[in-house]
């Protein structure tokens, strides 16, 4: 078997395995919204839709647990993990942000969870477009 066909038969594995689906959000500015924190406005962030389909969210190379981030005068718990998207999929850009819109019942992931793209694993014989995505935690 060659590179190729050993490349193409991981791809399809590889997306077997994508049991959860979402849709990538592009931020496209902020818009005030008065029903905002707690009904006292604010400004929220504005998305634009990019993507959809299949996907598969695993934690970040063994790295289980949130760490610490000094966020003003709080401190703010992200977690990270990698969002595993097929390879002939749209690419994402950092900043860009995935929704969970439908999950497994072998997932633990849920309905409307947010990742925020951080990075991504470009490379060659690739059997998926990995990207490294946090979630807020507190």
């Amino acid at each position: 078997m060659g590179a190729a066909s050993a490349t193409w038969a991981g791809r399809r594995a590889a997306e077997a395995l994508m049991l959860d689906a979402g849709k990538a959000l592009r931020p496209t500015g902020s818009a005030y919204d008065p029903a905002a924190d707690g009904g006292n406005g604010a400004d929220v962030p504005t998305y634009a839709d990019l993507d959809s389909g299949p996907c598969k969210v695993q934690d970040a190379g063994g790295v289980i647990g949130a760490r610490p981030h000094e966020v003003g005068e709080r401190t703010s718990y992200v977690a990270h993990y990698t969002l595993h998207r097929p390879a002939d999929s749209t690419p994402l850009l950092v900043g860009d942000v995935w929704e969970m819109t439908a999950v497994s019942p072998l997932s633990l992931s849920h309905v409307g969870d947010r990742f925020r793209v951080v990075g991504s694993a470009p490379g060659s014989l690739k059997t998926a477009r990995r990207y490294e995505v946090e979630v807020a935690l507190s």
